[in-house]
């Protein structure tokens, strides 16, 4: 049998909030102690080395992304304010930046998905036509 040491942990609400999760989705785990238990077993410390790099480049381009906003801001505190042009989620020009953006997010999932096999076009199916000649209409 393990060796049972006494030690007093305290628990913030915080705390108690993570333990009463885990026991209620683990039904093996019906009491802190265990709980603390399968917290201990489960850490690993190597997790944190691969998690990391990648918080730190999420970091960045949430600093990269509130520079950019603070500039749009700034920009349409100064100009658009001025020509009476509103400005906000409810504005025109937010709304048509939206739609391109989702335009352009949703032709790239359909390039991404699209079979890369087309098949080839028979020309002589098809009848060429000619470029349009305005000539033409003009010559009486």
């Amino acid at each position: 049998m393990a060796k049972a040491t006494r030690k007093h942990v305290y628990l913030y609400d915080m705390h108690i909030e993570v333990l009463d999760e885990i026991i209620s989705t683990h039904e093996d785990i019906s009491n802190y102690s265990e709980a603390v238990r399968h917290l201990c077993m489960m850490y690993d410390p190597k997790i944190e080395e691969k998690i990391n790099p990648i918080q730190i480049k999420l970091n960045a381009m949430g600093k990269e992304i509130s520079i950019l906003t603070e500039m749009v801001s700034e920009f349409a505190d100064l100009h658009l304010k001025d020509t009476g042009i509103l400005i906000g989620t409810n504005s025109t020009v937010y709304q048509e930046a939206e739609e391109r953006v989702e335009g352009k997010i949703k032709s790239n999932q359909t390039k991404k998905y699209s079979s890369k096999l087309k098949k080839p076009v028979n020309e002589s199916v098809h009848t060429r036509v000619d470029p349009f000649d305005p000539t033409k209409i003009l010559k009486r």
